[in-house]
């Protein structure tokens, strides 16, 4: 279904739906099979994943973010081949 948070809301935890809309607090990680967004006075911190990402100005996130997939990728830095150098 779809979860919307108002502004006072505060969220510790895991989030999954298919819509979500905030405009309060999220620690945590948030999974949807479609649509997030930020609207200017959230604050998210932590990982998402889902397939369209809006954040409004003003809104704040400290986090990564995976596009099109169920679970958020690792960081680049893990992932990236290693290479020898002479």
């Amino acid at each position: 279904g779809n979860l919307t948070l108002g502004e006072g809301s505060e969220i510790k935890g895991e989030i999954k739906a298919r819509n979500v809309t905030i405009s309060g607090q999220i620690e945590g990680t948030i999974n949807s099979s479609e649509k997030i967004v930020f609207e200017k006075n959230s604050v998210v911190k932590g990982d998402l994943s889902c397939k369209i990402l809006v954040i409004e100005e003003g809104a704040k996130f400290d986090g990564r973010s995976s596009m099109g997939s169920t679970t958020p990728s690792k960081p680049v830095a893990e992932t990236a081949p290693k290479t020898d150098s002479k």
